[in-house]
């Protein structure tokens, strides 16, 4: 049996117009005697077709979900679609609010943890200040500013700024 060997999708890599479509069947545009190496596994694997739907992140697509229907099984219909529409809805949704509560989460529990300095200090690390900008505007020496600098990693749990920066980021809206 021969695997189709590149990480893209064969059909949106050829058909990407079909990033516009909310589903799609493969049928309604694959041709099934075509002789394509996707196509040959697809009939080695005894499908009829299937039907994809992307989960999205507003107008990114995060992935897709694919349900595979046998040469056995009855074609997929128009109410098939419609489902899979309001699947493809559903999980997105599910996706953006959980990113969104554990932004606001992680933010909650930094708050918590670190120290008025240290979260004065933090901000102004994400905003692009180096240590010796940091110590001359708070009036403390460099060695005072990486150790707490030190303390907020391990409180947060982050190896660097850009770590930092991406916990702390809702706060520079502010």
């Amino acid at each position: 049996m021969q695997y189709v060997s590149n990480n893209e999708d064969p059909i949106l890599h050829r058909y990407p117009e079909l990033l516009k479509k909310k589903v799609f069947c493969y049928s309604e545009f694959l041709s099934f005697e075509d002789v394509s190496p996707f196509v040959q596994f697809l009939q080695e694997m005894n499908v009829q077709d299937i039907i994809s739907c992307y989960i999205m992140n507003g107008s990114q697509p995060l992935g897709i979900i694919s349900f595979v229907r046998s040469r056995h099984d009855r074609a997929f219909t128009s109410r098939d679609k419609e489902r899979m529409v309001f699947l493809s809805k559903y999980i997105s949704n599910i996706f953006l609010m959980l990113k969104d509560r554990h932004t606001s989460d992680t933010l909650h529990a930094a708050l918590k943890c670190l120290s008025d300095r240290e979260l004065q200090i933090s901000l102004l690390l994400i905003r692009g200040y180096t240590y010796q900008e940091i110590a001359n505007r708070l009036y403390i020496s460099v060695n005072t500013v990486k150790s707490h600098v030190k303390n907020i990693f391990s409180k947060l749990q982050v190896k660097n700024k850009a770590e930092l920066g991406y916990i702390l980021n809702p706060l520079l809206k502010w």
